[in-house]
């Protein structure tokens, strides 16, 4: 009986020691990260990646989504921040999933994580995003993806002024409808050009894969706009196959600028259809070689518009041509803020890239006339360290007539910035644009303002003061970003510019004589204008602005408040300009 009883006594040590064995496992499993809590998803989204130094699979990826607002922080602990999130469809969780570029069994790669990052943090409705690890049992590793949406479902409801013209718009937009990242706008603008009604739609994960389709339609004052696209892109780096289909039709008028005021409109007809199919081999040496093969369909009709004018108009153009395209990107980007945004994370492509297109037109394919067509651009980066950032680009495109042994539309750039951090909150900016264009189909001509955010202009001026086939700007900013978030909505930063440039024609001659001859009643055109005529001197403008940054909305609109004041020609223009108006950049 003593035996029976020491034996059962002997036997509760065992068990006894094998449940503290085991339960010294769980924790020194859970010390290892075997499975990481989602409890505290706000400080890992915070926390950098750990470094795992040997090969390991990824076990598990979990997607930790975060709404707009953190109601754990006191600041954002409030009725209409609580009430917003749970009037938010969260981002679903397939289409964040879908979007990585690793999957569950895959061996651990950091570049295919980060690039992932970059590719989650490219959709306009995600906030900054993290993908962080820890190393599991058995050479596993358990992935967390970290994301925080931003308000997407917003009325479209803006007014701007600058360079003279007033800009409204009024309309609805969601970027990311219902969670599902789909893109649904219905928006009515009115500016000096035209009034237009738009509905469109965009899907970049069609029926889960990667395939992008949008369609448009545009109802304008002076025509209208379709636009179709159904392509599978090089969505990474190393990617191997692309293909799509494009269409966009597009009748309007644009305006002709014999002085800054809008003297005549052309009406313009314009199609074009493209058909590619691309290749590559993937990352090789850090760098990507992509080549792309296609058809494409150009044709621009042009008729103009009632005018008292005894002007020519354009002549028609018909370019049907197949193309090779070859390009190398260098795998090379770093993360900045207070670069083109406010306080968000920017994936910044800090390599070298080329591009070069080569086609050929013939009569065979319909066109007009034989041409070559040569398309290419080139941006490297020449300077990249802490505090500083300087890069160049480039671009040229022309068709060469075979018929005539001359350059038409031919189009070329050169874009310099320079970016110089001086402290934590101040940030000196230095930009150069150059364009150039001759014989430029539709009668097309360069204005002060350029044609994207990210170009220059001379704030000081109306846009269309010069115009011309040359365009040189140069601007100096001083940036001072503030830490100050409005409501906890708003981001605020301020700067003070120079602007230098000049709109001019290359030849000799006057702007008007190069297209008009004489007025249709006999009257000089030199006499009729000559009240309005502008000048072609170097312009300059001093000013100051704010710039207004959402922090918990689609990352498309920062507010622009500028006051410029002309240095040059102040007697053709108003003593200073006052510009409201959106942008997706600085």
């Amino acid at each position: 009986m003593q035996l029976f009883r020491a034996s059962k006594f002997a036997l509760h040590l065992v068990v006894l020691g094998l449940l503290i064995k085991l339960m010294s496992v769980e924790a020194v499993a859970n010390i290892d990260g075997c499975e990481p809590s989602t409890d505290n998803a706000e400080s890992i989204h915070k926390t950098s990646p750990i470094n795992i130094p040997q090969i390991k699979t990824i076990k598990r990826i979990d997607i930790v989504r975060q709404s707009i607002f953190d109601t754990s922080n006191p600041d954002e602990n409030n009725y209409f921040f609580r009430m917003a999130n749970r009037l938010h469809y969260t981002t679903k969780e397939s289409v964040i999933r879908q979007q990585l570029l690793i999957q569950e069994g895959d061996i651990y790669d950091i570049k295919k994580i980060k690039e992932s990052e970059r590719i989650l943090r490219s959709n306009r409705y995600l906030d900054d995003v993290k993908i962080v690890e820890s190393v599991g049992c058995d050479h596993h590793v358990i992935l967390q993806v970290v994301t925080r949406d931003l308000w997407t479902l917003s009325p479209e409801l803006s007014f701007s002024r600058s360079g003279g013209d007033n800009n409204t718009t009024v309309g609805f937009q969601d970027t990311n409808f219902l969670g599902t990242g789909k893109d649904v706008w219905i928006v009515s603008k009115k500016n000096e050009e035209r009034t237009s009604k738009t509905v469109a739609y965009q899907d970049k994960q069609l029926l889960g894969t990667r395939m992008k389709l949008l369609t448009k339609y545009a109802n304008n004052s002076d025509g209208k706009q379709q636009q179709y696209e159904l392509v599978q892109p090089f969505y990474a780096f190393d990617s191997r196959r692309a293909y799509g289909l494009t269409h966009s039709h597009f009748i309007r008028n644009d305006g002709i600028y014999l002085t800054y005021k809008e003297d005549y409109e052309v009406n313009h007809d314009e199609e074009t259809n493209d058909i590619f199919y691309g290749w590559s081999d993937g990352i090789i040496n850090n760098n990507v070689y992509r080549w792309l093969v296609g058809f494409s369909w150009r044709r621009h009709d042009y008729a103009l518009v009632d005018t008292a004018l005894a002007v020519t108009p354009p002549e028609d153009q018909e370019v049907n041509f197949p193309w090779l395209e070859l390009s190398k990107t260098e795998d090379s980007f770093t993360q900045l803020t207070n670069l083109y945004s406010l306080h968000r994370t920017e994936d910044f492509f800090v390599g070298r890239a080329w591009r070069v297109r080569l086609g050929w037109a013939d009569e065979t394919f319909g066109s007009d006339q034989d041409r070559l067509i040569m398309d290419s651009d080139f941006t490297e980066t020449l300077l990249n360290t802490e505090n500083n950032l300087m890069q160049v680009s480039f671009r040229f495109g022309t068709y060469w007539n075979k018929d005539t042994s001359s350059a038409e539309d031919l189009d070329a750039s050169a874009r310099f910035k320079y970016f110089n951090r001086s402290s934590s909150n101040t940030q000196n900016i230095f930009g150069l644009d150059i364009d150039i264009i001759k014989n430029a189909s539709g009668q097309r001509q360069l204005l002060l303002e350029g044609d994207s955010d990210t170009d220059l202009n001379l704030r000081g001026y109306p846009s269309h003061f010069q115009f011309g086939d040359r365009r040189m700007v140069f601007s100096y900013e001083r940036r001072f970003y503030t830490h100050y978030h409005v409501l906890n909505l708003f981001y605020l930063a301020g700067a003070v510019f120079l602007d230098i440039g000049r709109a001019w024609h290359s030849e000799n001659v006057s702007d008007t004589d190069t297209i008009v001859n004489d007025m249709s009643d006999g009257t000089s055109v030199d006499n009729a204008m000559s009240e309005d005529r502008t000048s072609n001197s170097v312009l300059a403008d001093i000013g100051f602005g704010f710039r207004l940054s959402p922090s918990r909305s689609h990352k498309s609109k920062m507010l622009h408040l500028d006051f410029a004041v002309p240095l040059r020609e102040r007697d053709l223009v108003d003593s200073f300009q006052f510009s409201v108006e959106f942008k997706e950049v600085f």
